[in-house]
Parts: C-alpha cells; structure tokens; sequence
C-alpha cells in the first residue's frame, strides 16, 4: 500500500528529472571562442632538442615567442609544428605534471622580467620536463 507520503516523493522526483531535461535541452550550451596564434618576435635563441613526439632532434632557429591573443603562452607539444593564425581552441590542459609546470611558468617567467631570454629558458625547461633531450642552445649559460 502506497502512502500518500512515498507518491509525493516520486512525483517531486520525476518533475525534478523533467525540468532538469527541458532545461538543458533549452539552456545556452558552451561558447568556444576560437583563438589567433601570433609567431611575430623572435628571441634571439636557437635550441636542438629530441622531441618525444617525433623520437628525433629537432632546431627551433629562430626561436620563436608564442602569443595567443596578445598574451605570452608556452608550449607544451615540443615537435608539433604551430603556425600563425586563428582557429585555435583554449582548452584545460590536463597533465600530471601541471602543477610542477605551473612552478616552472611562474617563479621562471612571471616573476622575472620577462625577457626573451626567460621566455626561452623556461620553454625549454618546460620541453624538458615533460620529455625533451636536450642536445644544444645558443642560450648562455643555459644548463646553469
């Protein structure tokens, strides 16, 4: 025997499913806001190293600053070719290394002076900790 009690529970029950479906079928989805890649200023620095993509030396000569809508960003893909243009999608990077990077990104760069000097100091310690051998760099002082 049903009390009153249990069918009222029921029925709040499915009306919260119900509005939970209509509201997500109707509600505004997510906005992905393409972005445009800038590969304009050189640093002044050239680097060789074995990338874990590709399994093989690679030279960045020149070495380029990445800008993604105006603002300074790191790669994190040593090998992958990136070229100037729009198009590119901000994701959430997703690593179990992120927090040692975030360390590197922020006493490395964020707190200097940030030099193109920095910049390529802290790409390349970034390539490095995730997978990169280092072979050479025009970088002075580099391994110190």
């Amino acid at each position: 025997m049903k009390t009153k009690r249990t069918i009222l529970k029921k029925s709040v029950a499915c009306l919260m499913i119900i509005a939970t479906l209509i509201s997500s079928f109707l509600g505004t989805g997510t906005i992905a806001k393409a972005s445009d890649l800038v590969l304009d200023e050189v640093t002044g620095y050239s680097y060789t190293g074995v990338s874990p993509h590709l399994s093989y030396a690679i030279t960045h000569d020149p070495f380029y600053i990445m800008k993604v809508d105006g603002k300074k960003v790191f790669c994190v893909e040593s090998g992958i070719l990136a070229d100037t243009g729009g198009g590119y999608i901000p994701e959430a990077y997703v690593n179990a290394k992120k927090d040692i990077l975030s360390k590197i990104t922020y006493y490395g760069f964020t707190m200097t002076s940030q030099s193109n000097y920095n910049y390529t100091v802290i790409q390349i310690m970034i390539w490095e900790e995730l997978g990169d051998q280092y072979i050479s760099s025009t970088i002075p002082n580099y391994e110190q």
